[in-house]
């Protein structure tokens, strides 16, 4: 679902436009830099650049989110 890194998160998405930006409760900011397949319409993936391990523990979630300017 969102990169989580030092300097700033991303995600990828269908629900929004690229370059929006978003809060999502208990990540924080990320910006949209991407859009998800189709088939994943719905959902927000964050991205988790080579960290295999963090990814798989985050797993699935359902998040409360809202977008901020």
């Amino acid at each position: 679902i969102c990169l989580i890194s030092r300097r700033e998160k991303v995600c990828a998405t269908r629900l929004f436009d690229t370059g929006t930006r978003i809060y999502i409760k208990g990540i924080g900011n990320c910006i949209i830099k991407d859009k998800t397949s189709k088939k994943y319409a719905n959902r927000i993936d964050i991205f988790f650049d080579k960290d295999i391990k963090g990814a798989k523990e985050f797993g699935i979630k359902k998040l409360e989110y809202r977008i901020i300017k």
